[in-house]
């Protein structure tokens, strides 16, 4: 305790701790002007990338409601991707089940198992998420007086 105040009291702990502060306030302004540049591109991007996706989205509508063809292919697009799902999800359930299954024999299989069925689970919930947005587009493309 006494080393501390004897160092509190010191003048030259005072001046690095001024010292500190002014370069810490000069460093900072710099930082903030270069973020609030960094921000605005980022933000200007997101924009843009956001409105070309909802013009793509549109334009994919467009074409369901008018083209029998591309709503043929898009029903296969929709069921494959739900069949991938139901794939996935059971290669996950296989691989969670052969994990309890060698579990406590303390064995390496068994993490690389829980492992083949965490990533089999992530892709299924990727390849439900696509047909869901599959789904989506069909819906929009359905007039009103359809339903």
């Amino acid at each position: 305790m006494e080393n501390l105040l004897e160092l509190i009291s010191s003048p030259v702990w005072w001046v690095t701790v001024v010292v500190a502060g002014i370069l810490i306030n000069l460093v900072s302004s710099y930082l903030r002007d270069l973020l609030d540049v960094r921000a605005s591109r980022i933000s200007s991007w997101w924009k843009e990338r956001s409105e070309t996706a909802k013009k793509e989205e549109l334009k994919y509508i467009k074409r369901l409601k008018t083209d029998e063809l591309f709503r043929t292919l898009h029903v296969i697009r929709y069921t494959t991707m739900r069949t991938l799902c139901i794939i996935w999800m059971l290669m996950g359930v296989i691989g969670f089940l052969s994990a309890v299954a060698i579990l406590g024999h303390e064995s390496k299989l068994e993490i690389a198992f829980l492992a083949i069925g965490s990533i089999a689970f992530f892709r299924a919930f990727q390849h439900l998420m696509k047909s869901s947005k599959y789904l989506g587009y069909a819906e929009d493309a359905l007039d009103p007086e359809d339903t």
